[in-house]
């Protein structure tokens, strides 16, 4: 059996749970009374002993009020569950789990999971000391619930979740398995080997290299040097000069990967001084130049002084707008940082 335990917190609306159990088809099924007054199905009367024990309930902020709790059984033994064996079960877990305060059960036939449902007082009767279970002692009710049940009715061998019964077969891990997690558990105490070192340290100058030289330059930083011998790549350590192939310290791929980008930056870069050169374009003709001013500003060689005092003048003013529109930039983006 599967039991499932949910606490409400919020609102004392003791009614709202008592009708859902009663729904339907389900209000006609045998009720289960624990420490009430009535030994009737009066849904009314039953809220009332509710209500008037939560009166003497400690108040605190996100207390409990009272419990909602279920005990469902395997589909493979719906057909030996009784209203019989529900009724006893149902009784005793009411005994273990709350036997000082107030229960009501019903139990549920509709669907293919046979279960109960569980009203259960958040304090004990008349008290304002609170029902309350650590997860220990819920964990041994449970076992207790269960191994009278395996005991009175051994037929419902499907519902059973604790014991030697039901624990699944394990895949027995094998010893590379067994060595890879005693390496992580030393890998957290700081306990790395050389290995693991280098891996570590070739990992970083990939991520934050932006060509291949950078990339040889930080290996250099960190006493490694970058060889290539056929298809094979690694580095060699300038210490002991043992080598390390990128493959056997898991980097390949990653490097394989980096690799096209820092062979694609330079054809990047012409496009983007393209862009950069459209936009300048753009710009110039926004502003009324024509095409041979345009090639006159954008030769170098041509200082300012030579400019006549108009074209200076419109220069001057395409300047403005560029450094208007960075310091723009320039604001959005800390803005962003912060």
């Amino acid at each position: 059996m599967v039991i499932k335990s949910m606490s409400r917190k919020k609102n004392p609306n003791f009614g709202q749970l008592l009708d859902y159990i009663n729904k339907g088809k389900q209000k006609n099924n045998p009720a289960i009374f624990h420490n009430l007054r009535t030994n009737k199905d009066n849904l009314k009367s039953i809220k009332k002993e509710f209500s008037e024990n939560y009166f003497y309930s400690a108040k605190r902020k996100n207390g409990v009020i009272f419990y909602h709790e279920i005990i469902s059984f395997s589909v493979y033994d719906k057909e030996k569950i009784t209203l019989e064996v529900l009724d006893d079960l149902g009784r005793e877990y009411l005994r273990l789990r709350a036997g000082q305060a107030l229960g009501y059960a019903k139990a549920h036939l509709d669907k293919d999971s046979i279960h109960l449902h569980f009203v259960i007082s958040g304090n004990l009767i008349g008290s304002r000391k609170k029902l309350h279970l650590s997860r220990k002692k819920f964990n041994a009710v449970k076992e207790e619930l269960e191994q009278i049940q395996k005991e009175r009715y051994p037929e419902l061998c499907n519902s059973v979740v604790f014991g030697k019964e039901a624990k699944k077969k394990r895949r027995k891990k094998n010893r590379g398995e067994v060595e890879l997690e005693r390496r992580f558990k030393e890998i957290g105490k700081g306990d790395l080997t050389e290995k693991e070192k280098i891996s570590i340290a070739l990992k970083r100058c990939l991520q934050l290299s932006q060509s291949e030289r950078s990339f040889s330059e930080m290996l250099k930083k960190n006493g490694l040097a970058f060889y290539r011998r056929g298809k094979t790549v690694g580095v060699k350590d300038q210490k002991t000069e043992k080598k390390h192939r990128f493959k056997t310290l898991g980097l390949l791929e990653e490097y394989e990967r980096i690799w096209e980008c820092w062979e694609k930056l330079p054809d990047r870069a012409t496009d983007l001084k393209k862009i950069d050169k459209h936009k300048k374009n753009r710009e110039f003709q926004e502003l009324g130049f024509k095409k041979d001013i345009i090639e006159l500003l954008e030769k170098k060689s041509v200082p300012d002084s030579d400019l006549p005092a108009w074209l200076k003048k419109r220069h001057d003013e395409l300047r403005r707008v560029a450094k208007l529109q960075r310091q723009i930039r320039r604001d959005v983006f800390e803005r962003w940082e912060r």
